[in-house]
C-alpha cells in the first residue's frame, strides 16, 4: 500500500533527522516523478536548514529542490480525495488558459496531517501543481531536502 510506504518513510526521515540533529525547516512532502503513462517515481522528503553529508550507503540521499511556478490547491481531509482536488485544479488551469509544466513535478506538502496530531478530516495537504505561466509562484520548498535511498 502506498499510504502506508509514505507513512513508513516519513517516520524513517523523522528518525534520521531526529538522532543527526539536524534541523527541518518545512513539512514532509512527496514529490511525483512522472516516468510514463501514469507510472510514478516518488520522493519522500523532509526540507533542512543546512547541507549535510551522508556516507556512501546511507539510507537517505541529499539534494536540492529547484524552485519554480505552481498553482497551489489546498486539500482538507484524507487523501482519497487526492485525485479529485487534482482534477479541478486541471479544469482551472483550463478554464484560465494557464499551461500545465509537465516537465516539473508535482508536489505534495503534508501541512497538516497525523504527524502532527490530527484526525484524518483536519488534514490539509498543498498540492503544487507546475505551471509556465508565472501566475502564482510556490511557496520555497526548500534549497536542501533528505529522501530515503531507492
Amino acid at each position: 500500500n502506498l499510504s502506508k510506504a509514505i507513512n513508513q518513510s516519513i517516520i524513517t526521515l523523522n528518525r534520521f533527522v531526529k538522532n543527526s540533529a539536524t534541523k527541518t525547516t518545512g513539512s514532509p512532502f512527496i514529490k511525483y516523478n512522472l516516468i510514463s503513462n501514469n507510472v510514478y517515481n516518488i520522493n519522500v522528503s523532509i526540507p533542512i536548514q543546512d547541507e549535510i553529508f551522508i556516507t556512501e550507503h546511507s539510507d537517505v540521499l541529499v539534494g536540492n529542490t529547484e524552485v519554480y511556478s505552481a498553482l497551489k490547491v489546498i486539500l482538507t481531509g484524507d487523501l482519497s480525495h487526492r485525485q479529485k482536488a487534482i482534477k479541478s485544479a486541471n479544469e482551472y488551469l483550463i478554464k484560465n488558459k494557464i499551461a500545465a509544466d509537465t516537465e516539473k513535478s508535482i508536489v505534495d506538502i503534508y501541512k497538516e496531517s497525523s504527524f502532527t496530531g490530527k484526525s484524518p478530516s483536519q488534514w490539509k495537504t498543498e498540492i503544487l501543481i507546475p505551471v509556465i505561466n508565472t501566475v502564482y509562484v510556490a511557496p520555497k520548498v526548500a534549497n536542501d531536502s533528505i529522501t530515503l535511498a531507492p
